[in-house]
């Protein structure tokens, strides 16, 4: 639908996403679902975290990801 070109842009965003409640949990997710490469989530919780591993096990997430047995 997109192409190739503009999904390898999408894929090589980095997006960052600040707060940790209900809108910030569907916007993590739908960034997952639409193939960006890598999602700063500095206040995203563990399950969150863990969801979109479940989602997309490739995607970069920034935040205590290191902290994190995910």
């Amino acid at each position: 639908m997109l192409g190739t070109e503009k999904m390898e842009r999408i894929r090589g965003a980095k997006i960052a996403v600040i707060g940790d409640g209900v809108a910030a949990q569907f916007a993590i997710e739908t960034l997952a679902r639409s193939g960006v490469g890598s999602i700063d989530a500095p206040c995203a919780d563990e399950k969150i975290i863990s969801r979109v591993l479940s989602l997309s096990p490739d995607i970069i997430i920034g935040a205590s990801v290191s902290d994190m047995s995910v």
